[in-house]
């Protein structure tokens, strides 16, 4: 035991040596070094309170062509040719579909045939015409000569009788000529309607565009066999265009034909105004809603079927608003800085309309908060502010 005791005390010396050593290692190390304070962005504020606008009503719809047409065949026979496709712009008149149909041609043949067959008895009626008038004449002067003669005793009665009859005879000859001539010209004209309905028929072979617009729909292909009232294709007049919206009844006391109403949109990034073109004359039981249809100003992307809101003028209402130049944008996102104890904040915010410069904040802030009026892209949230008097 004695022959380790050196050993121990060794251990015990080196042991105690760096718990020596780390203890003053431990009184050497400097404080950690705190961040430097950040200098105040000098920034401008507006107070927020409540102020009163005009309050609106909002009704939504879709976005439909006033003139619609559906191009329809008009004669029975297979179609050769298609010349539109949906979303091509064509011009009136313009020849969209050709239809091919043999037996017309045969009709209108025929109606030409007959009517050269009825010219031709024409020229042998009046031929017939001059010869009975001629026959009409002499008999008549015959039978003036007779009746003379007879007045004087001259000739016999059997004698005048004859002349006499031989002049009915004549007059009614002609008359017969006449009417055969009215004949042939009735059935002259009767040959001219039946031509030109078949050259009418004709040209329904050719379909066209009732007017300029745009083809929404095309309905059949070459090849098909169309037939009277078969719809061929679908076109909407260009550059007409209007917003069928639907409104609670009640706005039926506040507005008026011709009135200018706000309407957005949003797919064509849209905010433009529209006439009332159209008031329902009745409301949906169902829903109790009023259709009303808003003329809407010319626009190069405008199409049907686009959704669209439109806001009817209801009163006044209080509103909070803001500058727009203190609204940040990020994607469908909108935010606002909100100075608290000489921070900003960031606040997430619903928007409602734009007008004059401003945007009215439907929530996200109240009352009282200090909005920044134009803060620096480079401000962040809990970034120091120090706003200008």
């Amino acid at each position: 035991m004695h022959r380790n005791a050196p050993l121990a005390f060794s251990i015990a010396a080196a042991i105690a040596a760096i718990f020596l050593l780390a203890g003053c290692g431990g009184g050497t190390h400097p404080a950690p070094a705190q961040p430097p304070a950040r200098e105040p962005v000098r920034v401008t504020a507006i107070l927020v309170a409540r102020e009163s606008a005009p309050g609106f009503v909002e009704g939504t719809g879709t976005v439909e062509a006033r003139t619609e047409a559906q191009v329809s065949a008009r004669v029975m026979g297979y179609i050769q040719s298609i010349s539109a496709r949906e979303g091509d712009r064509v011009s009136a008149g313009q020849v969209l579909v050709e239809i091919a149909a043999t037996e017309l041609n045969a009709s209108v043949d025929q109606a030409r045939a007959a009517g050269q067959e009825a010219q031709s008895a024409r020229a042998e009626v009046e031929s017939a015409i001059a010869a009975a008038e001629s026959q009409a004449k002499l008999a008549e002067a015959t039978f003036a000569r007779m009746r003379n003669l007879h007045e004087r005793k001259s000739i016999s009665d059997q004698e005048f009788d004859e002349a006499t009859a031989r002049n009915s005879a004549a007059q009614a000859a002609l008359r017969m000529a006449r009417a055969k001539r009215d004949q042939v010209n009735e059935k002259i004209q009767q040959a001219a309607a039946s031509q030109r309905a078949a050259e009418a028929q004709l040209s329904y072979l050719r379909v066209q565009a009732p007017f300029a617009g745009t083809v929404t729909a095309r309905l059949a292909e070459p090849g098909n066999l169309a037939s009277p009232g078969m719809p061929l294709l679908r076109i909407e007049q260009a550059g007409n265009y209007r917003l069928v919206a639907s409104f609670p009844e009640f706005v039926l006391r506040s507005v008026k034909l011709g009135q200018s109403l706000p309407v957005s949109l949003e797919a064509l990034g849209i905010n433009t105004e529209g006439a009332v073109a159209e008031i329902s004359p009745t409301v949906d039981p169902a829903t109790r809603t009023v259709t009303l249809k808003i003329a809407l100003p010319a626009h190069a992307g405008m199409r049907s079927g686009i959704f669209g809101k439109a806001k009817v003028p209801a009163g006044s209402q209080e509103v909070l608003r803001v500058p727009a130049t203190a609204v940040r944008d990020a994607g469908q996102l909108s935010s606002v800085f909100v100075v608290h104890e000489h921070v900003a904040r960031s606040r997430m915010v619903k928007l409602g309309e734009a007008r004059d410069g401003m945007r009215q904040v439907l929530s996200g802030i109240s009352p009282g908060d200090l909005v920044l009026r134009e803060p620096p892209s480079s401000l962040r949230d809990g970034d120091p502010v120090e706003v200008a008097q």
